[in-house]
């Protein structure tokens, strides 16, 4: 890019937040003339996510300085779209607290040898690298070897059960045996990764997590993404911040053949554990492990404008219309910006768009509609949950919530279909049927193939738990879920505006306004069933 160009860019964020301090003093807009459209434009739509989804947001990472500037640009659009600010609320905002906890070069760790021989490692990014949860701990334990960490009927098993491994300090190997042939090793990846090996190390109440890698490459280039994660840190919620959580470390093939007892007999370690497909190990050696955390207190925010209604009595009552607009920022390591155009700049581009329909409406909805974008659901669903915990509204006098995430593009399922005007619908019967009668009526005059493979019960995506329609749903809101799939892209830095199907993405907003049209002027709230009334 040429430095022009960048000045551009950096001349127009400039404007933008501006003209948000502007907004906030004078409560004045200038901009363009709001002019009365009828429909969802693709003009309307690529204009909102070419400006969400560009490289100065820096990937829109929860509490960093691109979610800042995403919400202020957001909060602007609101307010030249007439919103008002909800009750009790002093701007478009809704801030929420939030931690970083990012692991201190001060974590080391010590190693005490049957001959009582004790030897330290301070070398901290090289050597090893550690996760944890953000508290200072120190712990000494045991250390025992269980091999690859699996346990898998007839193939393969590392965990003896006559043995307890509380209070110890487990060693693994990274990834999976290399006898594995391909069909193996791709049936269990999962069981190869990091996470899975420390959910493990937790069931059997271990007290730490050693995870030794079998390749003398550089730790950077063996987990580039986990060593990235770590010097990003962990973003969440204080309350999260007391949750205990056993450390763990990485280490190199160097130092984790001194914690198994020595080159020599460490390959033979190994060799017994390929033949014998599993070992599991005691070893004569105490293992110190000290993790130190740096703590920072940090922010997020929701974005919150609402359309009022017209209907004198019913206008008290609302539907609410979510996407998240956070994404996972940049990567700390090579420097990728990870743009989030599909998720979820796609869902955020068509809340701008649809808040900006409805308020050119010369009539308006009865029910009042709340538009808001939430950040921190890449980090757990934060924001949403915040916003149900410290509703400014009664929760009773929301009738529904439609979230709208990824709905940019399509999957390898329906590309294999040669189906490509579809859309995923998730929850809309869960609490609620009437909800789904009024999702197909909305339809008839889209004609979207509507895909309810992930609202079964039994998906083993759990896509109905993942994204912020669920912490409504928690609270007994009927919900519709919109979603197109994942792709190869997604948390990519490939995931960016010119992969998006504009065409596509334009009739699905088209049905999601007309759904909303349908449920802001239903009659009456909708019923709920038995199953699902809260008690």
């Amino acid at each position: 890019m040429s430095n022009i160009i960048k000045y551009m860019k950096i001349c127009l964020m400039v404007a933008v937040v501006l003209s948000v301090v502007i907004i906030n003093m004078t409560g004045t807009v200038f901009s363009q003339t709001k002019s009365r459209n009828t429909s969802i434009t693709e003009s309307g739509l690529r204009t909102q996510l070419q400006f969400l989804a560009d490289d100065l947001l820096e990937g829109r990472e929860t509490s960093f300085r691109g979610e800042k500037l995403a919400a202020k640009y957001i909060a602007a659009e609101f307010q030249k779209n007439d919103l008002r600010i909800l009750n009790n609320l002093n701007s478009y905002f809704q801030s929420f607290p939030l931690v970083r906890i990012v692991i201190s070069n001060k974590s080391n760790f010590s190693y005490k040898d049957f001959k009582n021989i004790s030897t330290n490692w301070n070398n901290f990014g090289k050597d090893y690298f550690a996760y944890g949860r953000g508290f200072d701990t120190t712990i000494t334990g045991k250390l025992h070897f269980l091999g690859y960490g699996l346990s898998i009927p007839k193939l393969w098993n590392d965990i003896d059960t006559s043995i307890s491994y509380e209070g110890k300090i487990l060693i693994f190997l990274t990834g999976l045996p290399k006898t594995f042939d391909s069909s193996q090793t791709k049936q269990y990846s999962f069981q190869g990764g990091l996470n899975f090996k420390r959910n493990l190390a937790r069931r059997l109440k271990a007290s730490g997590v050693i995870i030794v890698s079998e390749n003398n490459k550089s730790l950077q280039e063996l987990f580039p993404d986990q060593y990235a994660s770590m010097l990003k840190g962990i973003i969440t919620v204080p309350e999260n911040q007391s949750q205990r959580d056993i450390p763990l470390f990485i280490t190199n093939l160097e130092i984790g053949k001194q914690l198994l007892g020595g080159s020599k007999s460490y390959d033979e370690l190994l060799k017994s554990t390929l033949m014998n497909k599993g070992k599991s190990q005691s070893l004569k050696a105490e293992f110190t492990l000290n993790l130190v955390s740096n703590i920072t207190n940090q922010t997020g925010e929701n974005v919150i404008g609402v359309l009022e209604g017209s209907d004198p009595k019913l206008k008290n009552e609302y539907v609410i219309i979510t996407s998240h607009y956070d994404h996972v920022g940049v990567n700390f390591l090579n420097g990728e910006i990870y743009n989030g155009a599909d998720d979820d700049g796609s869902g955020t581009a068509t809340v701008l768009e649809l808040a900006h329909l409805f308020s050119s409406m010369e009539v308006k909805p009865k029910r009042s509609l709340i538009f808001m974008t939430v950040s921190g659901e890449e980090k757990g669903l934060l924001g949403s949950k915040y916003f149900v915990n410290n509703s400014p509204i009664p929760l009773s006098s929301i009738t529904s919530n439609i979230n709208i995430d990824m709905i940019g593009r399509t999957d390898p399922k329906h590309d294999s279909l040669k189906q490509d005007n579809y859309i995923y619908v998730i929850g809309s019967d869960k609490i609620s049927l009437e909800v789904d009668s009024l999702l197909q009526v909305a339809n008839r005059s889209h004609k979207l193939i509507f895909d309810y493979t992930f609202n079964r019960e039994d998906d083993p995506n759990r896509f109905y738990y993942r994204s912020d329609h669920y912490n409504f749903a928690v609270k007994n809101i009927p919900i519709i879920f919109f979603f197109t799939g994942t792709h190869v892209d997604y948390h990519q830095p490939t995931d960016e505006v010119d992969k998006i199907r504009f065409d596509l993405m334009v009739n699905r907003a088209n049905l999601i306004y007309s759904t909303i049209l349908q449920m802001a002027n239903f009659p009456s709230q909708f019923k709920k069933l038995p199953s699902t009334t809260e008690k």
